[in-house]
């Protein structure tokens, strides 16, 4: 029983110091860029012809980034 609970305090231990590690990380970074979503071009799902992002501005648009492996 006291090695179980030794294995349990060690785990706790571990992970609140995990947590606190990424406490200081930043996610959202300020973007360093002018760049908009509209200044981008994009092949089609064939792979036949570009895509201008900027045809569709004031549209609804969904963008799905899909990765295998």
């Amino acid at each position: 029983m006291a090695e179980s609970s030794g294995v349990l305090a060690l785990a706790t231990l571990l992970t609140t110091l995990a947590l606190g590690a990424g406490a200081g990380f930043r996610c959202n970074p300020p973007s360093t860029t002018t760049e908009t979503i509209y200044d981008y071009v994009l092949p089609d799902i064939l792979g036949q012809r570009n895509i201008s992002l900027s045809a569709y501005k004031g549209k609804v648009v969904n963008i799905m980034n899909v990765a295998t492996y």
